[in-house]
């Protein structure tokens, strides 16, 4: 999709002295026109032609202006007139006209799925993937937006749509089912001297953004699934930590070992892990305030490392159990809190753990995001409604999501300077709204450079993790409801 810009056009004349000495020059051609912004520059207009000298004896004057030069893919202007009065010079000859611009090449990836793929909602440009999902288009202006299709394994029928706008990378690589986590199965032996708390055993890898705790609940041989986040990790080594969630939202700790080095595709089979060192510890004491957010509050430790490795685990203690002091292993960890408005909207907030002081998190007094229309539960609506919701001071990104339980589901990754989508039709390949259906429409504002829309196609498949691996972040969301028509 092209956008052109207005040219600017300098015209530049000069007057023609006297013709008293028969050799009064003409006037300079002008410049050409400044190209468009993402199209073809207009042609360069030529000079204003010379004006007869005054004043002086009849003689030949001079010759025409230089025309300007056009702008791009452009064509010349065109040369000056001979001034009045004597014999007219030549006209100066034609700007050169300017290059087009080619585009770029963009040689991409649709992660486990087979999918097709089009540019700026534009079908003429549609492709199939093969079963590797790769696609590449060339002559492609950036920024450009990318609509991926693909179906469910286990729901053949039902297709998924997933759209992202402004994108400046040759490279995408789009996970299309969700927060893609990396896995294997490691199985072996880990064993210890007798620990003080009733825990269980955490498993992770150092050298991954981070680990879902994993791992057997005994010392005992064992068979596990591990997850990972980011690809293959670098440096990797398995790292154990005995832990206990407590119902404050807190962790205790008990000792901790790691399998160095530790490869995963050569050592999943041969695990051999020891857990004999303490974990070094120091405390935070959480300060809140609910602001706008005050229903059903939850949260605690969502993070932590340990000899490198990085854990996520999922808070989920209320807030009348929530604690105010919480251990983190000296490597440090997030905090992180959510709750909703009386409207139902949603914020998160994840924070860095100040040990050893105190960790802040304030939700605002007023909600941000707030959706605008359609209304509430609105009825009647065309299958291309118009979504719009109000601006989040320091979003990075929005995300649209609509859908419909047991339907087609559809996902609009924005830039942070639109408040306003209008949702497409797909025609003739039938994919979007349907008439006289209930359908969710749920806005997502994240407030983190690491989730702009590029972010999500740089091939570590974090998309929403990146927030909860990053102290600071927050993240706001309301759901809302409407019908189309019969």
């Amino acid at each position: 999709m092209r956008r052109v810009a207005g040219a600017v056009i300098v015209l530049v004349v000069l007057a023609l002295a006297g013709c008293g000495g028969g050799n009064a020059t003409g006037g300079s051609g002008g410049s050409g026109a400044s190209p468009g912004s993402g199209g073809d520059g207009g042609a360069g207009s030529g000079g204003d032609p010379g004006r007869a000298g005054t004043g002086g004896d009849p003689g030949s004057c001079g010759d025409g202006g230089t025309g300007g030069s056009g702008g791009t893919a452009g064509h010349g202007g065109q040369g000056g007139r001979g001034g009045e009065g004597g014999t007219a010079g030549h006209g100066g000859e034609g700007g050169s006209g300017g290059s087009d611009d080619p585009g770029v090449v963009v040689e991409g990836r649709v992660v486990d799925a087979e999918a097709l793929v089009f540019l700026n909602q534009d079908l003429s440009t549609v492709m199939l993937t093969g079963p590797d999902g790769e696609f590449s288009f060339s002559g492609v202006k950036v920024p450009y937006d990318l609509t991926v299709i693909w179906r469910l394994r286990n729901s053949p029928t039902i297709p998924r749509v997933m759209e992202l706008h402004g994108l400046t990378r040759q490279d995408p690589v789009i996970f299309v089912n969700g927060n893609t986590f990396w896995s294997t199965y490691i199985q072996g032996h880990v064993s210890g001297p007798t620990f003080p708390i009733d825990g269980s055993v955490c498993l992770a890898l150092r050298g991954a953004p981070s680990t879902r705790c994993a791992g057997p609940y005994n010392f005992a041989d064992f068979r596990s699934e591990l997850t990972w986040l980011g690809g293959d990790p670098t440096d990797p080594a398995l790292v154990g930590v005995v832990t206990e969630r407590l119902r404050n939202g807190g962790m205790a700790w008990g000792l901790a070992g790691k399998q160095d080095p530790f490869d995963v595709r050569v050592d999943a089979d041969a695990v051999d892990l020891v857990l004999d060192q303490t974990v070094p510890t120091a405390e935070t004491t959480l300060r809140y305030t609910l602001g706008a957010y005050t229903w059903n509050l939850s949260g605690g430790i969502e993070t932590f490392q340990v000899m490198g490795a990085k854990y996520y685990s999922s808070p989920d203690a209320y807030e009348w159990e929530l604690g105010s002091t919480f251990e983190f292993p000296l490597e440090g960890g997030t905090l992180r809190l959510s709750a909703y408005d009386a409207d139902g909207g949603w914020a998160s907030i994840n924070a860095t753990a100040q040990l050893g002081g105190v960790t802040e998190i304030h939700f605002p007094e007023t909600a941000p995001l707030r959706r605008i229309s359609p209304a509430k539960d609105a009825t009647g609506l065309s299958t291309t409604p118009t979504f719009s919701w109000t601006a989040v001071p320091g979003a990075k990104a929005y995300w649209l999501n609509v859908g419909r339980d047991g339907g087609s589901t559809f996902s609009f990754g924005l830039p942070p300077s639109t408040t306003s989508f209008q949702m497409p039709a797909y025609e003739p390949i039938e994919v979007g709204l349907g008439k006289d259906h209930k359908y969710y429409w749920t806005i997502q504002a994240y407030v983190d450079s690491s989730m702009d829309v590029d972010g999500t196609t740089d091939g570590t498949g974090l998309r929403y993790w990146r927030l909860v691996y990053g102290g600071g972040t927050v993240h706001y969301s309301s759901t809302g409801w409407f019908e189309t028509a019969p």
